[in-house]
C-alpha cells in the first residue's frame, strides 16, 4: 500500500463513520466518534472493540464489497506500523 492509497482508504472510513453518525437509528454514536477520532489522529483503529464495531456495520452494508473492505481496514494499521519501523532519525 502506498501513501496515496493509505490516505484514500483512511478518508473512506472517516466518511463512512460520518455517514453512520448522521443516521438516527444508529445506537453507538459515542463509539463511532471515538473511531473517527482515532482515524484522524493515529491513522488507524487500535482497539479491538472499535474494529469489531466498525466491521459489523461494514458487514451489513450491501453497497460494499465486504472482503476488500475488511482487508483495507486491517491494512491501515499495517501501513502505519511499517512506516514507523522504516522511518527513524539519526542521533546527533
Amino acid at each position: 500500500m502506498e501513501q496515496k492509497d493509505y490516505l484514500q482508504t483512511k478518508q473512506f472510513f472517516i466518511n463512512y463513520c460520518n455517514t453512520l453518525l448522521k443516521k438516527k437509528h444508529i445506537l453507538r454514536k459515542k463509539e463511532l466518534l471515538e473511531i473517527r477520532n482515532r482515524l484522524l489522529t493515529k491513522g488507524f483503529i487500535s482497539f479491538k472493540y472499535h474494529y469489531l464495531l466498525l466491521n459489523s456495520y461494514l458487514k451489513k452494508d450491501n453497497n460494499l464489497n465486504y472482503i476488500n473492505i475488511t482487508n483495507d481496514l486491517r491494512s491501515l494499521q499495517e501501513f502505519k506500523e511499517l512506516e514507523k519501523s522504516t522511518t527513524y532519525t539519526l542521533p546527533i
